[in-house]
């Protein structure tokens, strides 16, 4: 009887905790949803087969697409993209006085990832035209294109929930990688790896937020000792002025939360003391370390400095968009 009672009691509970669970799930789901950005991507292929009105209508109606169900840009290096493969079924004349062009397309619309090569969502639509000459059939039934369209709005919903629970699904796997490629020393690769993964899914965002700080201080921590080294490589070569500013432009580049900063003041302070009595000049060189508190978002920001300092002599991190007929289409 009293274990009847019992569970009468909490069950109840129990339903209204699931229910708040899955509501609070809900909302920040939409949350995410709303900060992923498609940009629009036009193939130039594909294209190549239209008039250049048509390249205007699409690009515009993708672009409605994606700024009326959320964020919509344009980017030369994005990350998830709204495209579309457009092709003509038919064309014909129609019986009529005068007489008219009809154009059948098929056109398929695509989100995906334009860095990973992923595709997360595609819908399919057939949309008609007619004009008085085969470009105006073709571009009037771009036109109806409708970012208004139920089906399109849902094909972006779902394209965006699919982008969610990708990277939620693929986090830890993520997050593995970065380390393993760390405990290799290859500081940057890991950190690329970390910095762009995007802010879609706060759970895993809060996940590589976490993992970035301890690589980034890996690096840094290698990376001071090789410039504290070359410093003074420059320094004991030429025990004088010029000597003194070819080290301090090494220094300069120091970050100052480095673990062998104070080797770096101690270093920096004898050369001060040395152009002082021999050369009677002061050295202007001074190390700041007032700020030993470092927030995330500082911590990404210098990340992805350094990831932009050595990509010039290295592959390049992040590169164009490929034209989505090579690997969408």
């Amino acid at each position: 009887m009293f274990i009847h009672k019992y569970y009468t009691l909490i069950r109840p509970v129990a339903i209204i905790a699931a229910v708040l669970w899955l509501n609070n799930r809900a909302v920040s789901q939409q949350n995410d949803a709303a900060r992923i950005a498609l940009h629009t991507v036009i193939s130039e292929k594909m294209l190549a087969k239209f008039p250049s009105q048509c390249r205007r209508i699409l690009e515009s109606k993708l672009g409605q697409i994606a700024t009326q169900n959320g964020m919509g840009g344009f980017s030369p290096t994005p990350k998830f993209i709204i495209t579309a493969s457009v092709i003509v079924l038919e064309k014909n004349v129609a019986p009529t006085t005068p007489p008219m062009m009809t154009a059948s397309l098929d056109v398929t619309l695509f989100i995906a990832d334009a860095e990973t090569k992923t595709s997360f969502q595609s819908v399919n639509l057939q949309l008609k035209g007619a004009g008085n000459n085969d470009n105006a059939a073709l571009t009037d039934a771009l036109q109806k294109l409708s970012p208004a369209n139920a089906v399109i709005k849902q094909f972006v919903a779902e394209g965006k929930n699919k982008i969610i629970q990708y990277y939620e699904s693929q986090c830890d796997f993520i997050i593995t990688e970065a380390m393993a490629l760390s405990s290799q020393s290859k500081y940057l690769e890991s950190i690329t790896k970390l910095a762009t993964v995007p802010n879609v899914s706060t759970g895993c965002y809060t996940k590589v937020m976490a993992a970035i700080g301890p690589v980034y201080q890996k690096y840094i921590d290698v990376t001071c000792m090789q410039k504290l080294q070359a410093a003074s490589m420059a320094w004991n070569g030429n025990q004088n002025s010029e000597g003194a500013n070819m080290a301090r432009e090494i220094l300069q580049s120091i970050d100052p939360q480095a673990a062998c900063i104070q080797n770096v003041i101690t270093f920096s302070d004898s050369i001060r003391v040395k152009l002082a009595r021999d050369e009677k000049k002061q050295w202007d060189f001074k190390v700041n370390v007032s700020n030993a508190m470092v927030s995330n978002e500082k911590i990404m920001v210098s990340a992805f400095q350094a990831i932009k300092e050595t990509s010039s002599s290295e592959k390049d991190i992040v590169s164009a968009v490929p034209d989505p007929d090579d690997w969408l289409f």
